[in-house]
């Protein structure tokens, strides 16, 4: 999966837009689809109320995209970056069986102090990492999500935004893939050098100094991995 930030992408075959809960006015890229398709300003008169979680698909005639997802974000009193997270997880929901190939995504800035264009595109990027995750060791791979994600909007200055979106996508899919992995591929021993193979080498140059406290890795930005074996001190590294 690729996600890019670009002003103007070509393509795409849906759309991913966000609005406020109770707050029918969207953002010009929103009003922009609304005068393509009626269909986006009559799911407000039919009840959609953009809570957190709700997420309703609209086909699109005559439009540069195939279909449009108006997603809600709820009450903007409550907004964080997680609710961005959460939001992409309903889009992709509403869109996975129409096995759609790219998308653009509306960089969404609700016009709060705490949360500004890095940390909502930042949230957004995460977001698709965490929901498109698919268990495929074992058979052929075969993705159900879009592979090109584009976001949209004011793009400038987010490139290293996204590349730290995707070192910790790629930190969490391979977690995942630990977790599923069938017991007998997989005991303590293995686990253990499965954990420092991919965080001592894959990965430390993008997630920066890895060390130990309190049995766990830990990172700069104070993620960390849980290990049950070896010793703190075979794993240490600075």
């Amino acid at each position: 999966m690729k996600i890019r930030a670009k002003v103007k992408p070509e393509g795409a075959q849906g759309i991913f837009l966000f609005c406020l809960e109770n707050q029918t006015r969207l953002s010009r890229l929103g009003e922009q689809v609304a005068r393509i398709s009626g269909g986006i300003k009559r799911l407000f008169k039919l009840g959609f109320k953009a809570r957190e979680g709700e997420a309703e698909l609209v086909l699109l005639h005559q439009a540069p995209w195939q279909v449009a997802v108006l997603i809600g974000l709820g009450k903007k009193e409550k907004l964080t970056s997680e609710s961005f997270r959460r939001a992409v997880g309903a889009g992709v929901r509403r869109i996975k069986k129409y096995a759609l190939k790219s998308l653009e995504v509306e960089i969404f800035e609700p016009g709060i102090r705490v949360l500004g264009k890095e940390e909502v595109a930042r949230a957004l990027a995460e977001g698709f990492w965490f929901s498109c995750y698919q268990y495929q060791e074992y058979q052929e791979r075969e993705s159900k999500f879009p592979q090109q994600i584009f976001l949209v909007g004011e793009t400038k200055g987010l490139k290293s935004v996204l590349e730290r979106a995707e070192a910790l996508g790629g930190e969490h899919q391979y977690i995942r893939d630990l977790i599923n992995r069938p017991g007998g591929d997989l005991g303590p021993e293995e686990f253990a050098q499965q954990a420092k193979e991919a965080w001592l080498e894959k990965f430390r140059l993008r997630l920066g100094k890895i060390t130990v406290r309190n049995g766990a890795l830990t990172f700069t930005d104070n993620s960390c991995l849980l290990y049950t074996s070896p010793s703190p001190r075979d794993l240490s590294t600075s």
